[in-house]
């Protein structure tokens, strides 16, 4: 019978994916070794049994006699839903909230994603936020009722507005898509005082 234990002993080589992703996947040459168990098991079990074992463990055995390993698949993470939020608003049309809104300005959201994807693992994770303007912006709430929003233009403008306690902070700033402007990285919550 066919032993998937035999598998970490094969050598991987990087190869780019034939699908719609952009992920990389890895193809392993099979070595004699291998490829008679595997053959042996499909002659004795017949190819659906082989096929139903090898999507157990996650090996797909190609044409050419390289298995491939399936990708990890892992959870999606809370900043990554944030980016797909701003990503989709795109599509939505004028008057998306019945209240005659404007139609989502594509260069703010990417400016938007492009921001949540420079946050560090430290800071909390914002929501997103679609305003009437069809501008995008990212709001942070924290445990004690303070509140911080950033809302982006679509010339590469940020307007921030940050409360906390007594203190407000607002203005404007410039964001090239490259580092958080020093002004605000300061501002963002941590994963601790966020709500």
């Amino acid at each position: 019978m066919y032993n998937s234990t035999a598998l970490p002993s094969i050598k991987a080589l990087p190869v780019l994916a034939a699908c719609c992703f952009s992920a990389p996947a890895f193809a392993y040459e099979a070595p004699s070794t291998l490829r008679q168990p595997v053959e042996m098991f499909q002659s004795s079990q017949g190819t659906a049994a082989l096929a139903a074992n090898m999507r157990k463990t996650g090996v797909f055995m190609l044409p050419d006699g390289h298995l491939r390993m399936a990708s990890p698949v892992r959870d999606t993470t809370d900043q990554e839903r944030v980016i797909a939020q701003l990503r989709a608003y795109v599509s939505l049309q004028a008057n998306w909230d019945g209240e005659g809104a404007e139609a989502p300005n594509s260069e703010s959201a990417h400016a938007a994603a492009d921001f949540a994807c420079l946050l560090s693992a430290s800071a909390a994770i914002p929501e997103s936020m679609l305003h009437a303007s069809g501008r995008s912006a990212l709001a942070w709430s924290w445990k004690d009722g303070s509140y911080g929003e950033l809302e982006f233009y679509p010339d590469g403008k940020v307007a921030y507005y940050f409360t906390n306690n007594q203190d407000k902070h607002k203005g404007f700033v410039y964001f090239d898509r490259v580092e958080i402007p020093r002004s605000i990285k300061a501002l963002i919550p941590t994963v601790d005082d966020a709500v």
